[in-house]
């Protein structure tokens, strides 16, 4: 599920960035996902093989993203592919106030 949500991502890291931040979060080791050849990541990429963050956000499920706007406050999370809940290009202008 995580693999289908990367080109949206690589597209909104080079839309928007100037203003949003993309930072990937995998559980699975760096050799694994460097070594992945498509679809290639474009953004910012972290590894925490012990589930650490996971286990704090108590995470059900995969992918799971959270906006955090510049003061550190949450504001969205869920699943970005759930049906009737997506986190579509127009969903993210108006949580984050652009136009």
């Amino acid at each position: 599920p995580c693999r289908r949500s990367i080109p949206e991502l690589n597209e909104w890291h080079h839309k928007y960035a100037d203003k949003l931040v993309i930072i990937g979060l995998s559980d699975e080791n760096k050799e694994k996902i460097m070594s992945m050849q498509s679809p290639v990541i474009e953004y910012a990429n972290g590894y925490d093989t012990e589930g650490y963050l996971k286990q704090q956000l108590r995470v059900r499920g995969i992918p799971h993203v959270l906006l955090i706007n510049p003061e550190g406050i949450v504001v969205w999370q869920g699943f970005p592919k759930l049906s009737g809940y997506e986190l579509s290009p127009e969903v993210l202008e108006k949580i984050i106030g652009w136009e």
